[in-house]
């Protein structure tokens, strides 16, 4: 420890290492309130970027689930369009049947209307 010189308080020495510390603290009373400035853009940048990830995410999630909407909605209306195809195919099936009844039915009556006149020349045959 350093000696005092005769005559000098012992405490003469302790203003130089006092000064060192307070001019240190000096700095770090400079540095403390930049960096209490800097923390909240410095943080903001940190919480902001991952908001904007969270939020990144969260539109990809919604992206995803809104293709999966669309897959399920045009996977729904391909099989509305198999069975609307399917119900046509029948009902032309069905129109087609109904032709062939009516064109036979046509032809029976037909018929009919010629065994009548061929009945009614025979009954006359035997009349005379």
């Amino acid at each position: 420890m350093a000696t005092a010189p005769s005559g000098a308080h012992p405490i003469a020495c302790v203003p130089r290492v006092a000064f060192l510390v307070f001019k240190e603290s000096n700095i770090m009373g400079f540095l403390v309130p930049a960096l209490e400035a800097a923390a909240p853009s410095l943080l903001g940048g940190l919480v902001g970027g991952a908001s904007n990830g969270v939020l990144a995410g969260m539109l990809g999630e919604n992206n995803a689930f809104q293709t999966g909407l669309q897959a399920q909605q045009m996977a729904a209306q391909q099989q509305m369009d198999l069975q609307a195809t399917v119900f046509d195919e029948a009902m032309d099936q069905q129109a087609e049947n109904m032709r062939e009844i009516n064109t036979l039915r046509d032809a029976q009556m037909a018929q009919r209307k010629a065994d009548d006149g061929i009945t009614k020349k025979f009954i006359q045959s035997i009349g005379e």
